[in-house]
């Protein structure tokens, strides 16, 4: 979302379409499995979403904002996933050869979980997005410093569905597994209408009969 000079975004504001431009933001950077897992625990205390002062990320009049979560922690770990994307008009207009300006409302809209799960399934793989087929196997590549998410799709479009972030065990915080090391419920972090830095939310949400699909990703 193009940002006026001057205008910053901070974690105290409503949720609204830019991206969080705070001075000092965490990032991650590392080169070893260790530094990138740390610099992941940084980044969820820093956007610390169960802050009640966090106002950007707490539920009001009915709305919860586990996507603009989501896209914050993508955000500040250098991984893309949209708060904002073309319209189809504006898909149609690029794909045609014209130069189309990012304009809200016209040109791009704002991204909720539903259209997070097309896009994935649609851009996910050029932006570098890897479709995991189970939790193990997702919450492997966490630990090694990945960026990890479940998405699931509610099954009438103007609902929202929901997208929770997958993030590196801790010497406090794991994945729940059964006998075996199968993991059933792999560390989560989210926005929602409970809002959690660390946990294992409700064992198997993205199966609830609401949702249509559901998918496990990561991004190195």
């Amino acid at each position: 979302m193009p940002c006026q000079s001057g205008l910053i975004t901070t974690r105290l504001d409503i949720a609204g379409p830019h991206s969080l431009n705070e001075p000092r933001r965490p990032n991650r950077k590392g080169a070893t499995p260790l530094k990138l897992c740390a610099e992941l625990g940084t980044i969820i205390n820093w956007l610390a979403v169960d802050n009640p002062m966090h106002k950007r990320y707490q539920p009001r009049s009915g709305l919860t904002f586990c996507n603009v979560y989501v896209h914050d922690y993508c955000y500040l770990s250098g991984v893309y996933l949209p708060r904002v994307w073309w319209t189809p008009s504006g898909i149609k207009a690029l794909r045609s050869g014209e130069r189309v300006l990012p304009c809200y409302e016209e040109s791009i809209d704002e991204q909720r979980v539903n259209d997070l799960w097309y896009w994935l399934h649609d851009f996910g793989l050029r932006f570098g997005w890897q479709q995991s087929r189970t939790l193990n196997n997702l919450q492997k590549e966490v630990n090694q410093g990945a960026v990890g998410i479940i998405v699931a799709r509610h099954k009438q479009h103007e609902f929202s569905g929901h997208v929770a972030v997958v993030v590196p065990e801790t010497k406090n915080h794991r994945a729940h597994r059964i006998c075996g090391g199968q993991i059933i419920a792999p560390l989560q972090s989210q926005a929602g209408t409970v809002n959690f830095r660390y946990g294992t939310g409700k064992l198997n949400w993205w199966k609830d009969e609401k949702f249509a699909e559901s998918g496990f990703w990561f991004h190195k």
